[in-house]
């Protein structure tokens, strides 16, 4: 089974102001705080899924936190970044956003399970 997972608010915290405890490391700006108990969890589902990121965030930003939490980052089924994404206007908020189409992935022959209970 694959599990895609997003860094940020999900594996990561990133923010521009300090925390009440030293961030994790940093990249660009950000101070980076990994999620309490992620070592842990990334070993967990290494044992039984085939792991994948899928982030919004550029490529470069993705690669560097990656290289922070994963200690072995080539064994990522893949890592899609913006530019894998799609762009959505809201015209009620008149805000833009990013949207992970899992049609893209059922593309590579994986099907898609959208529940949690897998």
């Amino acid at each position: 089974m694959l599990l895609i997972l997003d860094l940020d608010e999900t594996l990561v915290y990133s923010t521009t102001t300090l925390l009440d405890r030293a961030g994790d490391f940093r990249v660009a700006e950000y101070v980076v705080y990994q999620r309490p108990g992620l070592e842990h969890f990334l070993r967990f589902v290494a044992r039984d899924f085939e792991t994948a990121i899928w982030s919004s965030s550029s490529s470069g930003y993705a690669q560097e936190i990656i290289s922070h939490i994963f200690s072995s980052p080539s064994s990522l089924r893949f890592v899609w970044t913006r530019g894998r994404c799609t762009r959505r206007f809201d015209p009620e908020t008149k805000e833009s956003y990013w949207v992970k189409d899992l049609k893209k992935v059922r593309r590579l022959g994986v099907q898609a399970r959208t529940d949690a209970h897998c």
